[in-house]
């Protein structure tokens, strides 16, 4: 319990005691401080009060003279102070130019039947300084001076500090800190004060709040040191006292109640309130970090400065994994502006210096150990796990209520992932056994994605597009979304491709599981939220997506139920039930708030969504925006509305490099870029608008089978779900209260995504096989589907309860039918899709598994380093086409919008590579050496076309000297090309990605990967084909087979190379002649290091946002 403070007999005091109470205008705290300082068992001679409101007319109004006492109140306008110790200054000098004769001794306050006299204003002795919101109790001066009265060593006594609502809960007894200056006072959160601490004595340090401090030494100090801001400022006092030879105690008889408003952010007598102390970290970081500076030998000032700037990051890494991001960009600005302050920092150590007379070794007994921050952070572990425990201790009642709500959440979930499961293996079940050999998904829009984490980092970052010879350009918005999870895939082992497998395999659980949670935030209702998932999966844009392997809409509508739970929790809705009082007292209480993990973790499905259909970018922002508008603002809870940043940095993070490259390219650049679809450009038909809005991205007659024979019956089926959703919806709009403000903002997003379907819709972005591509909307048909879904589960919301409380009729019939349409209709689109499925098929435009290699064994074999060289496919027909690949066949990563965009130029980026085509298929006898160029190693006839065809362009190619044969199969027929001549020792030559030519034709191969080059070129000596280049006398040349480009970077020893200039296609650079040393190339577009920088970034930030943590727990 807490021990009353005992007021000792009355007694006479020698000492003049002036309280100086400190104010920011009429704050509701100051009334309680000054009459708690009139009736203070021992008056003070005078009271000041001083206020630092800025403006005249805001100050408050105070009394003349107050307490029994009738002790004289001035009132100080003080609006230039910047610091509780600037303001005491001013009250100092004001009362000092009255000079006023020294009446002596004063009683200790009089009985009822004595008159105190009347204090003058003469100030000498001591100050005993008061925040506003710090009233102190009857007896606390009393204590003070019986402390320092006789004890002429003592220039600083403070006082205990207890809460303000909560006299019992002790805040501080003295003060010290860790060896890196960091503030401790040794007690926990909400400890007790049962008199634990009142045996202390000398500190380091104590708080002002109620401190008695000795006017001379004041003066002898200067003060505090305003360097400091509004923290900490009393305890580098305390040090510089001690310092100069004096003691600082703390005084536990003497107590005041501390509200510490300008820590927690507090401006009201709200007993409710929740601390924030988060936004006033930074300012006390800075504080801190600056006493260490200030306390450190001269020597180690740099060193320390090298620490802070080192740890802040670490730190900062540590704040966001707590969830703390307001800490986190504290703690890295404060390192900055902590060590970027030399000249306070001089001030400030200039300021110790002349007042020290005792080295800094004299007050380390008093500082703590490093055993003791070790000790004061276990016990704070502690704590707080106690306090969580209490705070999840509801009364018995609740906890098993929750649990059985608990049992029937978990219950109806792994239901409707069974069932989701079930739905799964009728659709894709084909595809699970290919896959497990080896397989891959493809189809006419999707390519194969065999691309390992490194070269998905180079294809991302690097700003060159690796298709054919290469162009400089942005990245797709899809493999900036795929690269997270493709570096989770390499740490279990996998790539690219088994990414793009497990998230189609797993579409129909994802995006379920995701509605189904989704469906949370607007009901409460098991029941709704299974129907929700159900429809969710059949929609037509998945069903349609997955059969004809449309992977960047599929991917789009698995992430948006996600992009809404993540929003909807991160601002703090749809959240669990409050719980109940606490067992351990209702001040200790679970914070409330919005999930940062759940937001962060929106904010990558945004991107994912983004990123498979660029189109939503704008729809999602303003969503964003609009949600942000809408959001009912709990009392006490301030600042969620930026948690929606976290979902909508990364949609700005995959759409920037096609913003970037819009504003790199000019005028030759058209927005469209940011509209196309990922992956080859695929044909679709227009949709009317009306059955956009029924949830179909293509005419329903087209896709859906007629199953009866029934005309009327066949036509509406596949329009079933759409149209009781939209009813549904509209019934909605019936609702009122916050429910409303819900439903309407649903309808604006609708209309926004239905905005964004018509006028995607309406753009050619591409050029196709049968002529102009337009925008595939299924990703906005599906955001459209989102939100009238969400309205009509918010108008719903409680059907079933209120439908239990009438007896059966048409309530529970309407309900009952609708919920069996719902079901039946997914049912139908669900078999209708798994029956259009054809997994296995050889060939198609539709998903399927391709379970063969494209390029066969001996063909990967010379794409692999040291060589790195292409595989030229040819395919047979009316026209031979031609592929230049890099891999296993052409490759995701390959495919471009932006190339797709300048398609519709006629930019004919692969002119050489076509003239080199027509030069092998004419047989002209110079094929070689241009192949060579285009590190062409092999070429293969694919099994396309008809047998002649196939069987004519086999036999011309057979007649080529530049080509010899290789072996036949599946894959079709594979030449290598005949590179030339061999070495002197028999050493055959080779095509390869770089080499060396010198001036007389011979050349090397440069080890590369296909991507860059980090070798020793006096460890080269594979002859290669030199193609049609020869160097000039004394000179040798570098050349890769890329195309040119200034991005292009070379280094010999550190040293740049100098690009060759000319007409050549290829990008080649001058070598001395005799020249070796360690070579380094690699492509460097504009901008690139700050890009890579940023995506590795945004990958910390997120990795530790998406760490769970348990809920905060707060003392209020």
């Amino acid at each position: 319990m807490t021990h009353p403070t005992q007021h000792p007999a009355p007694h006479v005091s020698t000492l003049d005691v002036t309280a100086i109470v400190v104010t920011r205008g009429a704050t509701p705290f100051l009334p309680t401080t000054l009459a708690a300082v009139g009736s203070s068992t021992l008056a003070p001679r005078r009271l000041v009060v001083v206020d630092v409101v800025p403006r005249e007319k805001d100050r408050a109004e105070l009394p003349d003279r107050l307490g029994p006492d009738s002790v004289a109140v001035t009132a100080l306008h003080a609006p230039d102070a910047d610091t509780f110790g600037e303001a005491v200054s001013a009250a100092i000098a004001h009362l000092t130019a009255v000079p006023v004769p020294d009446t002596g001794r004063r009683q200790r306050r009089p009985g009822p039947a004595q008159h105190a006299p009347a204090p003058d204003m003469a100030l000498d002795g001591w100050l005993w300084l008061l925040h506003d919101d710090s009233p102190p109790e009857p007896g606390a001066l009393d204590a003070l001076v019986r402390a320092v009265e006789n004890k002429p060593s003592v220039v600083i006594a403070g006082a205990k500090q207890r809460d303000l609502d909560n006299p019992t809960r002790l805040l501080e007894v003295g003060l010290t800190t860790s060896p890196t200056g960091e503030r401790m006072t040794g007690i926990e959160d909400g400890e007790v004060d049962q008199g634990q601490h009142d045996g202390a004595e000398d500190v380091l340090g104590v708080g002002l709040a109620g401190a008695l401090v000795n006017l001379d030494a004041w003066r002898t100090l200067g003060g505090t040191d305003p360097a400091y801001g509004r923290y900490g400022d009393g305890l580098e006092m305390c040090r510089r006292a001690r310092l100069a030879g004096r003691r600082v105690i703390v005084v536990p008889q003497a107590a005041v109640r501390h509200a510490r408003a300008s820590l927690t952010d507090r401006r009201d007598l709200d007993p409710e309130h929740v601390p924030e102390p988060e936004r006033t970290f930074g300012a006390r970081r800075r504080s801190t970090l600056h006493y260490r500076l200030v306390g450190a030998a001269p020597a180690a000032v740099p060193l320390h400065m090298l620490a802070i700037l080192l740890a802040a990051p670490f730190l900062a890494m540590a704040h966001l994994a707590a969830k703390r991001p307001r800490r986190a960009r504290a703690e890295l600005t404060a390192a900055v502006r902590s060590v970027l302050r030399p000249v306070a920092l001089a001030r400030s150590r200039r300021r110790a210096r002349l007042t020290a007379a005792l080295p800094r070794r004299a007050i380390t007994p008093l500082r703590a150990t490093w055993r003791d921050v070790a000790s004061e952070r276990r016990d704070r572990r502690l704590s707080q796990a106690a306090r969580r425990r209490a705070a999840m201790t509801a009364d018995p009642f609740a906890r098993a209520e929750r649990r059985r709500d608990l049992a029937r959440r978990t219950g109806a979930l792994v239901s409707t992932v069974l069932l989701l499961a079930v739905a799964t293996v009728w659709w894709l079940g084909p595809a699970i056994g290919p896959l497990a050999d080896g397989g891959r998904f493809v189809s006419a829009n999707l390519l194969p994605a065999g691309v390992s984490l490194s070269g998905l980092w180079h294809d991302v970052a690097d700003g060159w597009l690796r298709t054919g010879t290469g162009a400089p350009g942005a990245s797709d918005p899809l493999l900036v979304t795929l690269l997270p999870a493709t570096a989770v895939a390499h740490l279990l082992g996998g790539d690219l491709q088994s990414v793009v497998n497990v998230l189609l395999l797993l579409s129909p659980v994802l995006a379920g599981t995701g509605a189904w949670f989704a469906a949370g935030t607007a009901t409460k209702s098991l029941v709704l939220r299974t129907v929700a998932a159900l429809a969710w999966v059949a929609a037509p844009s998945l069903a349609v997506g997955l059969v004809d392997g449309r992977f960047g809409a599929v991917l789009a509508h698995v992430a948006l139920p996600w992009v809404a739970w993540g929003a909807l929790r991160g601002v703090g809705l749809g959240a669990r039930a409050p719980l109940a009082p606490a067992a351990a007292g209702a001040d200790v209480v679970l914070a409330p708030g919005g999930s940062l993990p759940a937001a962060a973790l929106g904010g990558l499905a945004a991107a994912a969504a983004v990123g498979g259909a660029p189109h939503l970018a704008l729809p999602l922002l303003l969503s964003l925006l609009i949600l942000a508008a809408l959001l009912p603002r709990p009392r006490g809870q301030r600042g969620y509305r930026r948690n929606l940043g976290l979902v909508a940095v990364p949609v700005l993070l995959v759409i920037a490099p096609l913003v970037a490259e819009l504003l790199r390219s000019g005028p030759r650049a058209h927005w469209r870029v940011l509209l196309t679809d990922p992956g080859v450009a695929t044909a679709s038909s227009t949709v009317p608008a009306w059955q956009q809005l029924l949830g179909w991205p293509v005419p329903a007659e087209e896709w859906f089978p007629r199953w009866t024979g029934i005309a009327w019956f066949d036509a509406a089926l596949p329009f079933a779900v759409g149209t009781l959703v939209v009813l549904a919806a509209v019934s909605a709009l019936t609702r009122s209260g916050l429910r409303a403000r819900a439903v309407r903002g649903a309808w604006l997003v609708a209309a926004l995504a239905l905005a964004a379907a018509a006028a995607a819709g309406l753009l050619v972005v591409g050029q196709g096989a049968d002529g102009g591509v337009r925008t595939w909307t299924g990703g906005a048909v599906s955001l459209v589907l989102l939100a009238l879904g969400g309205a009509a589960l918010v108008g719903l919301d409680g059907v079933t309860v209120r439908a239990a409380q009438h007896s059966f009729g048409w309530r529970q019939l309407g309900l009952g039918v609708g919920v069996a349409a719902i079901v039946a209709a997914s049912g139908a689109t669900i078999a209708h899709a798994g029956l259009s499925a054809d997994l296995t098929a050889s060939s198609g435009h539709g998903l399927r598994v391709l379970d063969r290699d494209v390029v066969p064994a001996v063909g990967r074999q010379i794409q692999d380093a040291p060589r790195a060289g292409r595989v030229l496919v040819l395919d047979a027909g009316d026209e031979i086409t031609y592929q230049l690949l890099r891999g296993n066949g052409p490759l995701l990563t390959e495919s471009s919008v932006v190339l797709t965009e300048r398609a519709l130029h006629a930019v004919d980026a692969e002119r050489p590579l076509g003239q080199a085509v027509a030069a092998l298929v004419g047989v002209s006898g110079e094929e070689a050496a241009p192949l060579a160029d285009l590190g062409v190693a092999a070429v293969v006839v694919s099994p396309a076309g008809t047998p002649a065809q196939r069987e004519s362009l086999v036999a011309t190619l057979g007649t080529s000297a530049a080509l010899e044969q290789v072996a036949e199969g599946d894959y079709g027929t594979i030449w290598r090309v005949s590179a030339g001549q061999p070495s002197a020792d028999g050493t055959p030559a080779v095509v390869s990605w770089a080499r060396v030519v010198d001036a007389q034709g011979a050349a090397t191969v440069v080890p590369a990967d296909g991507t860059s080059i980090d070798v020793d070129l006096s460890a080269t000596s594979q002859p290669a084909a030199a193609g049609t280049w020869a160097a000039e006398p004394g000179r040798r040349v570098l050349v890769l087979a890329e195309s040119a480009d200034p991005g292009w970077r070379a280094t010999l020893d550190g040293r740049p190379l100098t690009p060759v200039e000319g007409d050549r296609w290829e990008q080649a650079f001058e070598l001395p002649a005799d020249a070796d040393g360690r070579l380094v190339v690699r492509f460097e577009s504009t901008g690139s290091g700050w890009w890579r920088a940023t995506l590795v970034g945004f990958a910390v930030v997120y990795a530790l946002l998406l760490i769970p943590v348990r809920r905060k727990v707060t003392v209020r």
